[in-house]
């Protein structure tokens, strides 16, 4: 497995209802979580290593790969964002 590291676009979310939630903005995804789940993404979220992956089963690394909660680079997401904004900025189609 390639090193992963919790992304700059992830915010856990803690609402007064106890409701648990990450949000990541590069995806737009938000997802609910378990108190189990949360603590596990937390303590990743502020340890920033993979020494906690072991935590996740396989098919939850998965998941957090696909919504790019978990990534290998995210300097290149921001690359990629720049080069989409600055291509709409430039682009001589019209916006609408």
């Amino acid at each position: 497995m390639t090193d992963l590291k919790w992304s700059r676009f992830n915010f856990l979310v803690e609402t007064e209802k106890h409701r648990k939630y990450l949000y990541n903005s590069y995806s737009n995804s938000l997802i609910a979580l378990d108190d189990s789940l949360y603590a596990s993404l937390l303590f990743l979220s502020r340890d920033n290593g993979t020494s906690i992956l072991s935590a996740f089963s396989e098919e939850e690394i998965e998941y957090l790969k696909k919504i790019y909660a978990l990534v290998e680079d995210d300097d290149a997401l921001v690359d990629i964002l720049h080069h989409q904004s600055m291509s709409r900025l430039y682009s001589k189609r019209p916006w609408f």
